[in-house]
């Protein structure tokens, strides 16, 4: 016994699968170069939590890209990114481009990762320029 082929089904209509409004899936939002998300993903910084050496949380490169890294801090660091992570006051701070800081007071357990706009380097300036 032989079926006979369903006839193409035409465009736009109830038996056609496809979607021929042309709309398409939205483009990927990519933040404004002057947003915050943009400094923070621009820094290359991160939230570390350094198992190794038991120094807890800081914000600094990934040990994947610090060269000066052991492989256990490599293979054994978690690394998540500052826009999940809120600013903590005395948390460590070791920016690629100058000296270590701690933060200072004023970011207690109600702070968001909106607050890295408020974090100041050692100089005044802030963080994510």
């Amino acid at each position: 016994m032989t079926t006979k082929a369903k006839p193409k089904a035409s465009p736009g209509t109830p038996e056609d699968p496809v979607d021929h409004s042309g709309a398409g899936p939205e483009p990927a939002v990519e933040p404004e170069a002057t947003s915050l998300e943009a400094k923070i993903a621009k820094s290359e910084l991160f939230a570390v939590n350094d198992h190794v050496g038991g120094g807890g949380v800081y914000v600094g490169i990934s040990p994947q890209n610090d060269p000066e890294a052991s492989e256990a801090q490599k293979r054994l660091s978690s690394v998540n990114p500052l826009t999940i992570v809120a600013p903590k006051t005395g948390m460590r701070v070791i920016p690629k481009d100058g000296d270590a800081f701690t933060i200072g007071e004023g970011f207690g357990p109600d702070a968001t990762p909106a607050d890295w706009a408020r974090v100041t380097r050692p100089d005044g300036k802030p963080l994510f320029a």
